[in-house]
């Protein structure tokens, strides 16, 4: 991507399929100037949520302990689903590469996530899975992945998750409305959605490094994202715990560079970071909705 010059890209789609409330692109296009090199639907996440809430008794239930395996760029946003379940309250929730996998624990569930791109090591973990009796669901890219056909139980996510951090997405908000987080309660208007994305879209134009600082579940988001920044858009960039980087903020000796909140952070936190000179970016928009943009920047900057 060229410094200086923002990317071309557009969000499309993001109405609801039954007209419902939801965000949609403004009809003039006024708020966002840049043609369709990239694109990302939001529609997804509305039709996944309805599949996987239609096999509701598949899923972990409240009080469950229950475990995600998910590889590649999947892992960290399976990490933030598993966060936001224990937050919940609905049971212990960890989260595994498929290699690094410890589900003799002892869980009630396992869920799997296999991707486009897939991954060697999910197929030998599915097997054990199926061997140990454990209940498990496997959301799948195709129906006619082996996993899926080797699965006790599958829901096929619709064909726009086209690689692996939109079917991520798209499982993470699927997985968000079996815990009653449903889309069109976090998905803005077009207007707030549209200038938050032209304004982060112009923040990653300019920027060298990037800091990106979450808590709670959103951390595993603020992951994922640095993992875009870094090997789509060759940022410099890490991702912290909010409060442990402000405890040590004044002691290190590196420049931040961009500092970008991700999330619900207590407002003393974003002061103090502003007050010590470090540029801050803080927007309104739910975490998952920030990563799709993000992703959607990046896949832009290719065309």
């Amino acid at each position: 991507m060229t410094r200086h010059e923002p990317p071309r890209l557009r969000l499309v789609g993001s109405a609801p399929p039954s007209g419902g409330p939801g965000p949609s692109a403004p009809d003039d296009g006024a708020a966002w100037p840049y043609p369709a090199d990239g694109q990302f639907s939001f529609t997804s996440w509305f039709e996944a949520s309805r599949r996987l809430c239609g096999n509701d008794a598949l899923l972990p239930q409240r009080g469950r302990r229950a475990a995600v395996v998910a590889p590649g760029a999947c892992f960290h946003i399976a990490q933030a689903y598993s966060a936001l379940r224990e937050d919940l309250g609905w049971g212990p929730t960890d989260t595994y590469h498929p290699s690094e996998h410890r589900l003799d624990r002892g869980y009630d569930h396992v869920v799997v996530l296999d991707p486009p791109t897939g991954s060697p090591d999910l197929l030998p973990t599915l097997d054990e899975i199926r061997w140990s009796g454990v209940r498990h669901l496997t959301l799948t890219s195709s129906s006619r992945s082996r996993i899926a056909r080797d699965a006790a139980a599958s829901v096929v996510l619709p064909r726009m998750a086209a690689d692996d951090v939109r079917f991520g997405l798209t499982a993470l908000a699927a997985l968000r409305a079996s815990l009653g987080d449903e889309p069109r309660r976090y998905l803005p208007d077009a207007e707030p959605l549209w200038k938050s994305a032209v304004d982060i879209a112009d923040r990653i134009a300019h920027a060298r490094r990037v800091t990106v600082l979450a808590r709670g579940w959103a951390l595993g988001l603020a992951h994922a994202l640095t993992a875009v920044l870094r090997d789509d858009l060759e940022i410099d960039a890490e991702a912290q715990p909010a409060r442990e980087y402000h405890q040590r903020m004044h002691r290190t000796r590196r420049p931040p560079g961009l500092v970008w909140v991700l999330g619900d952070v207590a407002d003393e936190l974003i002061d103090s970071m502003r007050q010590s000179g470090a540029p801050v970016a803080h927007h309104p928009l739910d975490p998952a909705v920030q990563l799709a943009i993000v992703h959607t920047i990046a896949g832009a900057t290719k065309h």
